[in-house]
């Protein structure tokens, strides 16, 4: 998990939320909803807010960091707002209804998420824990744990890259 920046909303949501001062989320039409994503995945460079696989508008949803049941005066707040992969069971499919105390909006999601070269990945903290099992990121997700291994493995051979950089690259090139 990487911190993501939240920038300024997009003007058809800004538009759309004076036209519709008592709506929420589920309100909006699909246009809205892509100006969103766009928007997002441009400030996450196009990889999940969670898992940061390579995503784009037709594999990624707009997730609620927050949930929509829980926070029902945040549905419509862009910074509660994060593009996720599609992954099933993974990530905002994993999400739910749940409430995690770690979110890429934070600094803390890049220290307190420790990666190893075995594509494991661990919580430094309880809350970070936590996140990791909400949206399924740790052991239980095989699939994902083999992609990370596979990451590490061709930064290590493929490019010689050092083994201690490799928690760094693994973040910022999972998109490749």
């Amino acid at each position: 998990m990487q911190k993501i920046n939240k920038g300024k909303e997009p003007e058809k949501l800004t538009r759309w939320k004076h036209r519709n001062p008592t709506n929420c989320y589920k309100n909006l039409t699909e246009k809205e909803r892509q100006s969103i994503r766009q928007i997002c995945l441009k400030e996450q460079y196009y990889l999940c807010a969670y898992c940061c696989y390579s995503i784009s508008m037709e594999d990624s949803h707009n997730e609620h960091i927050q949930p929509q049941s829980i926070e029902s005066k945040q549905t419509l707040n862009f910074h509660n707002i994060v593009a996720s992969c599609e992954k099933p069971n993974q990530c905002g499919k994993a999400h739910g209804k749940k409430i995690m105390s770690l979110t890429p909006l934070m600094i803390e999601c890049e220290t307190e998420l420790k990666y190893y070269l075995s594509g494991k990945v661990k919580g430094t903290t309880e809350r970070a824990t936590n996140t990791i099992n909400i949206l399924n990121l740790g052991d239980g997700n095989k699939a994902l744990i083999n992609k990370r291994k596979q990451l590490v493995d061709a930064l290590i051979y493929r490019y010689g890259e050092r083994p201690e950089n490799c928690n760094y690259w693994m973040m910022i090139c999972y998109k490749y």
